[in-house]
């Protein structure tokens, strides 16, 4: 199956609005941080957000990949893996 360029825009579209909503229900309903625990929590970010921004850098998607292929499944796509297109 080929997918137009507004097809792809689509389904990244509504996959960043469903993670957005659940990102704002996670933060609503979760406790808040303890503030003796708030430099550890900052801390975990700062190393997760470095090491996607060096994948990024790398062209290194292997970590989002199980993420895309449910997004995939979820929409009834099926990818040729062996294709660059």
């Amino acid at each position: 199956m080929k997918l137009s360029e507004a097809q792809i825009q689509s389904l990244l579209d509504q996959y960043l609005r469903k993670a957005l909503i659940d990102d704002e229900e996670r933060r609503l309903s979760a406790s808040r941080i303890d503030p003796d625990e708030l430099d550890d929590e900052l801390e975990v970010i700062s190393f997760i957000q470095s090491d996607l921004r060096e994948e990024l850098a790398l062209n290194d998607y292997q970590s989002i990949g199980s993420s895309v292929d449910d997004l995939l499944e979820k929409h009834k796509v099926k990818l040729n893996k062996k294709s660059k297109t």
